[in-house]
């Protein structure tokens, strides 16, 4: 009696673990659905983010939020335009082309110095890309 209680509660283990190991698909912890944010919102954030990181004041900020607003906007542009052509894979180098087009209105704002510290502390915050395969 006592085994089969034990093999029981093991078999009952085994498959909750089982359970919690099946993928969620789109959806983001607790069952939520993930859902993309908006440029809008993820041009807040960027800007938010770049405000504290150099101290910038409110004109500065809502310049910084304007450009990342273009760049952002310009990004999910390009990603539908790419997925209604079927290609499913993210074209770099127009995605580099956008953040060169940011950089370079980016550096004109905030100057060379500040410029500076904000590719440092982005660079900072971006985990190490995988090695090549060739």
């Amino acid at each position: 009696m006592k085994k089969s209680l034990v093999l029981m509660f093991v078999l009952v283990v085994f498959q909750a673990g089982v359970l919690m190991a099946q993928p969620g698909g789109q959806e983001g912890p607790g069952g939520q659905h993930h859902q993309m944010m908006k440029p809008e919102e993820r041009a807040r954030k960027s800007a938010d983010r770049i405000t504290t990181e150099l101290n910038l004041n409110k004109t500065e900020s809502d310049k910084v939020y304007q450009i990342e607003l273009e760049r952002f906007t310009a990004f999910d542009q390009e990603r539908q335009a790419q997925m209604k052509s079927g290609n499913n894979q993210p074209d770099f180098s127009a995605m580099k082309k956008l953040d060169e087009a940011r950089d370079k209105k980016m550096k004109e704002l905030l100057g060379e110095e500040r410029f500076k510290k904000l590719k440092d502390a982005e660079k900072d915050m971006r985990p190490p890309a995988p090695p090549k395969q060739q």
